[in-house]
């Protein structure tokens, strides 16, 4: 499967994988990324080194086709994938078209996937990104699974972007109203 989350808030994810289960990560190629992909790899996941783009001039300088092309030779070995749904530098929290486009192709559903903290610290960041304290209630929060079906046209893409951006929302919100016990 795809699991998918959304950027700032999938910090504590590696420390939820399913006991057996390969999963990789994908990964921004840059430096900075270069801590936490090592990181991962010492929690025992894989990663993938590659991340979306807004515009297709920086498809190649993120290597997003050939990160695309190793997420699917993953999830036909067998390995789930882990990724945020909103492609870095905004627009947060808006599902891209890459993650919708890997479960047409590989005929993978997505798990939209949301982690919560009652401790943490928010960050003013275009994620808006939350770090997950120690001696917290967590809340692991998913939805209900999408398909995306092999004939899907590109004009329907967008809906799939769409609904998986509501799902993960929603997911989100039930996450902090347990941790936050507003709910």
């Amino acid at each position: 499967m795809i699991t998918a989350l959304w950027h700032g808030q999938h910090f504590m994810v590696p420390l939820i994988k399913p006991k057996g289960q390969p999963f990789a990560v994908l990964m921004a190629a840059h430096a900075d990324a270069e801590m936490n992909a090592i990181a991962i790899e010492r929690l025992g996941l894989q990663t993938i080194r590659a991340s979306g783009a807004q515009k297709p001039s920086e498809i190649r300088r993120k290597k997003g086709m050939v990160g695309f092309l190793q997420m699917l030779k993953a999830l036909k070995n067998g390995t789930s994938i882990a990724m945020t749904a909103d492609v870095p530098k905004g627009p947060a929290k808006k599902a891209g078209r890459g993650i919708v486009m890997l479960a047409r192709h590989s005929g993978r559903p997505i798990m939209p996937l949301a982690y919560a903290s009652s401790r943490r610290w928010n960050v003013n960041s275009w994620d808006s990104a939350s770090f997950n304290l120690p001696f917290s209630r967590a809340a692991v929060v998913t939805s209900d699974l999408i398909y995306v079906p092999p004939e899907t046209t590109d004009e329907e893409i967008d809906a799939y972007c769409a609904r998986l951006t509501e799902s993960l929302n929603e997911a989100t919100r039930k996450a902090y109203a347990i941790v936050d016990r507003t709910e």
